[in-house]
Formats: structure tokens, sequence, C-alpha cells
């Protein structure tokens, strides 16, 4: 469904899968399947219910040490940012998962799709921010742990 992008439909069913693993209890489950949800509710414009997914997937995985998922969840929160114009929050979050890019595994279709919108947000980014404004961004958010730049998203500030 996400694929085609008939993301309301996708959300619906992310959302039965959700509630299945809250009541199993399978967190590794849950935030994977939160980010997921996430992204599509970006996609469909719901941007306030795609934050508080996307916050929950970051605690879980933070809590779990699941640093796979954290790409997951940052190159979410970089689409999150731009989405609401956060452009300098975008840059930065570019710039960390620049860092761990080369650990990106493209072994199946989210994966090829989350390199291609890193790519798509770069460029709208750095049009929004100029090419010196985008650099100096960049090259900040590239000395910066991948968790430390989704918690200076503002959808994931203090």
């Amino acid at each position: 469904m996400f694929v085609r992008g008939e993301y309301a439909a996708a959300q619906t069913a992310y959302a039965e899968c959700i509630a299945l693993c809250r009541r199993a209890g399978f967190e590794m489950g849950l935030a994977d399947l939160l980010w997921q949800w996430a992204w599509a509710a970006v996609r469909a414009g719901d941007l306030i219910q795609a934050d508080h997914a996307l916050n929950e997937a970051f605690e879980i995985n933070r809590r779990i040490g699941n640093q796979d998922a954290l790409v997951a969840v940052a190159v979410v929160a970089t689409e999150l940012a731009a989405a609401q114009h956060h452009w300098p929050e975008a840059a930065h979050l570019i710039g960390s998962l620049a860092t761990v890019q080369q650990h990106i595994w493209v072994f199946n279709i989210s994966e090829v799709e989350m390199l291609a919108e890193i790519k798509r947000v770069e460029t709208e980014t750095r049009q929004a921010l100029g090419d010196t404004a985008f650099d100096a961004a960049h090259a900040d958010g590239a000395t910066w742990p991948l968790a430390q730049a989704i918690e200076q998203t503002p959808a994931h500030g203090p």
C-alpha cells in the first residue's frame, strides 16, 4: 500500500499491527511499525500524528539499543522536518545520516525508498537554505551522533 501511494490505507494496516504488537509486548516490532506508520502519516500530511509516532519509535529504539532502526527514524524525521519547513534541522539530519549512510543495507524496497527520500529532501533543503547555509548545517550535523541529530529536531527536542 505504501509503495503504491495509498498512505491512508497503509496507516490503517500499520495501526492494526501496532495494536497487536502493543498487546503482545513486542517492543522491537512496535518500534519498527511506528516509524513506518509515521512515514505514511508524513506522506498523507498528518504531521502531528507522525510526530507522536516517530517520537515513540525513537524512544523505544534508543532504549532497546536498535541503532539500525534509528537510521530509519532519522530518515522519516528528515522528511518530517522538511515538511514542517524546519530546513536547518533537516540539513543537520542529512549531515548526520551521511556519516552512517554507508551502513544502510539496500535489501528491500523501503530502504531503496529511504535512500531516494534522503536525496529528494537534500535537494529541497539546499534550495530552501542556499548552498552556504546548507553546507554549514550539513557539516555541523555530520559531527553529531545520529540520536543527537534526531533529538535536536523540533519534533523531538526538549
